[in-house]
């Protein structure tokens, strides 16, 4: 059985020029290669430059959504086999899933960006209809196991002075919960002010003792 399931991305991203294509599998996906730390450890992973995934706000008209992704070139794919679909409908936004989109060929896809630093009015990731829009993103170019980035950051004190307010003022956060039995902190970053989720969480890795900051994202798990 397959579900849809948020937990910790292990991934703190250093930007790279990098580019790898995909499988014969799937269509030709374009990937940057990056990199994250966890406790010291410098591990690989690849952002999409071809795929996004979207959250919705409640309450939006679906059918003018469906029109506007369709308007701007925009293909609507399945999260994780990314096969094609006509629409978005209820039952997805209703099971939290993630809004899964294929870009055009040959866009400027920092447009579709919510961490971009020159989005306009007319930006993708300004428009009405969404909370952000971020790049989709795998662990392996070569056996593609796709995973989605959302806007909430987990973080991993290494000492006992760590202060929820300060870090929420110094990074423009909001704290959403504590997890004490593992003393894990979560936070929202719904401004996206210091980059991506990645820049973010390295910046925040960067800033004092921690045993890591990651963003959470969408993953597939699959029980036999």
């Amino acid at each position: 059985m397959i579900i849809f399931s948020t937990v910790f991305v292990l991934s703190l991203f250093i930007y790279s020029c990098s580019m790898i294509t995909g499988n014969q599998d799937e269509p030709e996906f374009r990937f940057e290669k990056e990199t994250y730390i966890v406790e010291g450890e410098v591990l690989n992973t690849y952002r999409s430059l071809d795929v996004i995934s979207i959250q919705l706000k409640t309450g939006i008209d679906l059918e003018e959504f469906n029109e506007y992704v369709k308007s701007n070139g925009l293909q609507h794919v399945r999260p994780f086999s990314h096969s094609h679909y006509s629409a978005v409908t209820a039952t997805q936004i209703q099971g939290h899933a993630p809004i899964v989109l294929l870009l055009p060929s040959n866009v400027d896809h920092s447009q579709y960006y919510s961490f971009s630093d020159n989005l306009n009015e007319d930006s993708f990731a300004n428009n009405r209809f969404i909370v952000y829009s971020l790049p989709a993103y795998t662990r392996d170019p070569e056996q593609l196991a796709w995973y989605y980035p959302n806007n909430i950051i987990s973080v991993k004190p290494s000492t006992e002075d760590f202060s929820v307010t300060q870090l929420s003022e110094q990074f423009n956060l909001e704290f959403q919960s504590k997890n004490s039995l593992i003393d894990l902190y979560t936070f929202s970053d719904i401004h996206f002010s210091h980059g991506s989720p990645y820049n973010l969480a390295q910046s925040i890795y960067d800033s004092g003792n921690y045993k890591y900051v990651v963003p959470n994202g969408f993953w597939e798990i699959v029980r036999h």
